[in-house]
């Protein structure tokens, strides 16, 4: 089996060589028949066949040798060899979709070295693919690649950076007077000792350089460290946050006029204190651990604090959760009808009904496996499942509650595990014996039912105590309790278990609690809550933020009874809330407090967020009704990958969404403060769902998340009237404008997915985001020809007004597309250079939120053109492809002007080698054509141009040369007399003197000798002159080629 590396490494050995002039790969004794063997005038010889840029005897292999016809034959031989070889990325072979040998393609893991053949990009090490091969990386490459710090500059071998490009150290930035801060190359005016630029004072401020100090002048808060710039213009200290007691302060950074101080610090007014109370000249509180002020025991009694607990100290009855102080010292408890546990037998308790399964003893059963406390337990089977068709019940002894004033509380413990909905279990209680009835319903108690049916049913996640009070049973001498279970006929399951029942009187209790809200910006929600098991005739209520307070008073709260208030901070702020006023059993969850940690992304001018999901969830967070949102790796059939990198956010990563699904993704919080325009909302999207009936989209809020407004029209926004719904096709980029964000600090956008009750499809894939402000982006893609025939670059530029995070970019090569989402901010006026690689049709098209112009954003370019009908050109409407190079080139496209050379063969324009002057001294120019594709042709197509000359008879000259590789290697095309004005020099074959009259054009033809059938055909036309004596050189127009 024969390998390609060999002899393609041997070849291009050879065409170094040549290149150079060591060695052409034609070389013999016989003399060249090219310019270089001119011996009319040894002052005027060009140079020698190796300094050609590639003649006929340099040229490494045509159609006919022997080479080619090794890679045509090796093309096959490992499939003759053997054709069940299965390729496989370490096999030596170059085989499968590898793009060299053991390495490139989208199978193998393994980038190519350089030199070694490619596809794309991806496929090198060094991230650049140009002409098939793959390239060292260097600082002219477009990509940030190598030790660079930034795209071709910064690192040890590339230039500087620019200001405002990324770096590692000084030594990465451009000017030797910027400095590489936070990342960035910055100007070096931050440290001059002057207030220059945009500074607001000696080398800061401004928002190019650092924040200034106190005292030093501002414009704006960004200016100043303390982020508060005065009336006055100047920078002057957070007083509350510098670390000192200064100002009204009577603790560091607490009291007077800044927040309140945490309990034990000195003080002089309740005021100065987070809880408000200043006993002593000390800040106390009902949870400092410690007995002061008026408390009667520790944290307990007083007028402010909470009623102490049965055992704990008190003066009077009000110091006492349960309202009995005995003897004036020690509070009292709750009175206790009825207790049991089960360890001493079955409590007297008996079962009945139909089917029953109840037993009692140790539960050894798989989820009913023990007791909730000890080892006895009542339990549906305590070792099985319950039987089909049940309606049972076990029931209590008779309980004497004449001595009670008011209804008790029922409190038990229960494990239950049914088939949900038609298998259930309540309470029920009677006075009499006879007439039972349920016992309260869903809500009205502590975990007192599961549902709405007022039942248990499913499964409890583990034991519960749940607690109710015995509604008409106070005063009653013959009450009983029982426990109904009932199953229908099949799906059976293990069943209920109950333990540690308890009749006592109802007790009071009040739970205050304090919680960020996930959906608002510095939003917080303190709760009051009855959790007691009796009517609280009285409560005060008080609540703030930093040391600010309200009081509410709320009476007659009923157990189960809930009172919400919703309160707004900053980062940092102190949220607070305590109940007081009232009798309570347990005053250790009577106040709550929590600092608000604000989720925040800084949204500028120059700051664009950009999010792609491959770090974190990016703090998105999914929320509403039957969400299915994931944060992770597609796996589905449809959203199988994520538009950049490898995580996205997707209505279930490996699965459908739901019915019913109502469901949020809502972003973090977002600073535009500093932005005087509007947010533009990009992102990357791609959907699959029911067309009429499930849909996506989108929500935005100015005021942190506290009220919602639906984004109604952008760049690719909603594909139907209600939204996004039915089939994308893929990962597209889609964008809207934000209405009155400008300057906000709390904006925030959501999606919104809505599914009705049947058909479910894979969903919504989110990721790529980018919020930018100020200004208006708008990318530009320009197609540009290489020298290769198979490779063009793509030229992405910022021709908008803002700085550009994120972008997708589509190469496309001979129609087919290869989408890459570019996360590498693009400043205005800045560019990015892609290269792409086809035979005929290279093409690109970018995407960018918010994009103002739609026009400029694809490009395309035919990189060898088809010889089909024929092929024309005057040039009169652009350059036709053609390039100029060479040494000293004059070569120039427009309208000639000369004394000889006085105007084109046609039209307006032409190719001349100077329009209005000479040609050059010392000039080996050429005027390369574009590629051209003759694959379809049998027989070799003929050229033929209008041409006019004057040059130095003797030593200055012209001729055609041809390539059938794209430009690697070139040959003279034809001899003199071997076609129409074919060369005037019979003897070195070129042209020179003068072509006849002035201004008197003709045409001039050949057969292209060699070309049919190749694939990559290009022409020039080559200029030689001396170091002396100058004329008006050669012209060019009208060129055709004849199939």
């Amino acid at each position: 089996m024969t390998s390609h590396r060999p002899l393609r490494s041997l070849l291009l050995l050879l065409n170094v060589l040549a290149l150079v002039g060591v060695v052409g790969c034609g070389d013999d004794t016989s003399p060249d028949t090219g310019p270089s063997d001119a011996a009319t005038d040894t002052g005027d010889l060009p140079m020698d066949s190796g300094d050609l840029p590639m003649d006929s005897g340099d040229l490494p292999m045509d159609s006919t040798t022997p080479d080619a016809d090794v890679d045509a034959g090796d093309a096959g031989s490992d499939a003759e060899m053997d054709s069940t070889v299965v390729p496989a990325c370490d096999d030596g072979i170059w085989n499968g979709d590898e793009t060299d040998i053991d390495c490139g393609g989208p199978t193998c893991p393994n980038a190519c070295g350089d030199a070694l053949m490619c596809g794309v990009n991806l496929d090198c090490t060094s991230s650049v693919c140009i002409g098939g091969s793959c390239i060292a990386a260097s600082c002219t490459d477009g990509i940030a690649n190598g030790d660079e710090s930034d795209r071709d500059c910064g690192g040890a071998t590339c230039a500087g950076c620019p200001n405002g490009r990324m770096c590692t150290g000084m030594d990465d930035c451009l000017d030797v007077d910027s400095l590489c801060t936070g990342g960035y190359c910055q100007p070096g005016s931050c440290a001059n000792m002057l207030m220059d630029g945009t500074e607001t004072a000696v080398d800061c401020g401004g928002g190019t350089c650092a924040p200034c100090s106190d005292g030093d002048t501002c414009a704006l808060p960004r200016d100043c460290a303390s982020g508060i710039c005065g009336a006055t213009g100047v920078c002057v200290p957070a007083a509350c946050t510098n670390g000192m007691m200064d100002g009204t302060e009577i603790g560091v950074d607490c009291g007077g006029d800044c927040p309140g101080c945490s309990d034990g610090t000195a003080c002089t007014a309740p005021v100065d204190c987070l809880s408000g109370r200043c006993e002593g000249s000390v800040c106390t509180s009902c949870s400092d651990g410690v007995q002061s002020g008026a408390e009667t025991d520790i944290d307990c009694g007083g007028v402010v604090c909470g009623g102490c607990a049965a055992g704990e100290s008190c003066v009077v009855d009000e110091d006492c959760s349960f309202g009995d102080c005995l003897a004036g010292s020690v509070c009292d408890g709750p009175a206790e009808f009825y207790s049991e546990d089960f360890e001493g037998g079955d409590g007297g308790w008996t079962t009945g009904g139909t089917s029953s399964s109840w037993e009692y003893g140790t539960p050894a059963n798989t989820v009913l496996d023990a007791a909730h406390s000890g080892t006895g337990a009542w339990v549906t089977n305590l070792t099985g499942d319950y039987n089909a068709s049940e309606d049972s019940f076990i029931t209590s002894p008779v309980i004497d509650l004449s001595a009670a004033s008011e209804d008790p509380a029922f409190i038990f413990a229960l494990e239950y595990v049914t088939e949900a909905y038609y298998d259930e279990g309540w309470v029920e209680v009677t006075t009499d014996g006879t007439t039972w009835t349920r016992l309260g319903s869903f809500g009205g108690g502590t975990n007192w039912y599961s549902n709405s049916s007022d039942e248990w049913d499913g499964a409890s996640t583990g034991w519960i105590v749940a607690s109710h009070l015995l509604t008409g049973t106070a005063g009653e001498a013959t009450v009983q309790v029982r426990m109904v279970f009932s199953s229908d006929s099949s799906g059976q399951r293990e069943g209920f278990a109950i333990d540690d029942v308890v009749i006592r009187a109802p007790i009071p209790n009040l739970t205050v609690t304090v919680e960020a809200v996930p959906d608002i910006c510095g939003g917080a929600v303190v709760t009051l809550a009855n959790t007691g098991e009796t009517i609280v005739a009285s409560a005060d209520f008080t609540y703030g933020v930093d040391g600010s307070s309200s009081t509410e008073t709320f009476i007659d709260m009923a157990p189960g009874s809930v009172e919400t208030r919703t309160l707004f901070g900053d980062d940092g702020s102190v949220i607070s809330a305590s109940v007081s006023g009232a009798l309570d059993a347990n005053p250790t969850d009577d106040a709550a407090s929590a600092t608000l940690v604000l989720n925040t992304v800084l949204v500028g001018t120059a700051s664009p967020y950009v999010e792609d999901f491959e770090a974190s969830n990016g703090g998105w967070a999914p929320g509403g009704v039957n969400s299915t949102w994931e944060w992770g790796v597609p796996t589905n059939t449809e959203i199988s990958d994520a538009d950049s990198g490898t995580f996205a956010w997707v209505t279930d990563l490996d699965g459908d969404y739901r019915t019913g699904e109502a469901s949020l993704l809502v972003s973090p919080c977002i600073d535009a403060s500093a932005s005087t325009s509007d947010l533009v909302f990009g992102f990357a999207l791609t959907y699959e769902s029911e067309s009429c009936c499930d849909e996506l989209t989108v929500d935005y809020s100015v005021d942190g998340g506290r009220n919602w407004d639906r984004v109604t029209a952008g760049m690719n926004w909603y594909s139907t009237s209600d939204g996004w719904a039915g089939s994308s096709g893929g990962w597209g980029m889609v964008s809207a404008s934000l209405p009155s964000t400008a300057g906000k600090p709390g904006v925030r956008v959501r999606l919104h997915v809505d599914s009705d009750s049947s058909i479910t499809d894979e969903g919504f894939g989110f990721d790529t985001v980018e919020i930018s402000a100020g200004g208006m982006p708008d990318l530009q893609v320009t197609m540009e020809r290489t020298a290769s025939c198979a490779s063009a670059n793509a030229i992405v530029e910022n021709v908008g007004t803002a700085t550009v995070g994120a972008y997708a970019l589509t190469l496309s090569s001979d129609g087919v597309d290869t989408r890459r989402t570019i996360i590498d901010p693009i400043a205005p006026g800045a560019t990015a250079t892609y290269p792409v690689t086809a035979i005929g049709t290279a093409a690109a098209r970018v995407e960018v939120p918010g994009d103002v112009d739609a026009s400029n954003d694809s490009d395309s370019i035919m990189l060898s053109i088809p010889l089909t009908g024929g092929y024309a050109q005057d040039f009169d409407t652009d350059d036709g492809g053609f390039t100029a190079g060479g040494t000293n080139s004059s070569w120039e496209l427009g309208a000639p002007s000369g004394t000889f050379i006085s105007g084109p063969a046609s039209g307006v324009n032409a190719w001349v080698t100077g329009l209005s002057t000479d040609y050059n001294a010392s000039e080996f120019s050429t005027l390369t054509s574009p590629c051209f594709d003759f694959s379809a042709l049998a027989v070799d197509p003929s050229i033929s141009f209008a041409h006019i000359y004057e040059t130095e008879a003797c030593c200055d000259h012209g001729w055609v040369e041809v390539s059938t590789d794209g430009g690697s290697s070139w040959n003279k095309l034809g001899r003199a007399g071997g076609g129409t004005n074919w060369y005037d020099d019979t003897i070195l074959d070129w042209w020179n003197g003068a072509s006849g009259a002035p201004a008197a054009w003709r045409t001039a033809s050949h057969p292209m000798d060699g070309t049919a059938g190749a694939t990559h055909v290009r022409f020039r036309f080559v200029t030689f002159t001396d170091g002396a004596v100058e004329a008006e050189g050669f012209g060019v127009d009208d060129i055709v080629i004849t199939p």
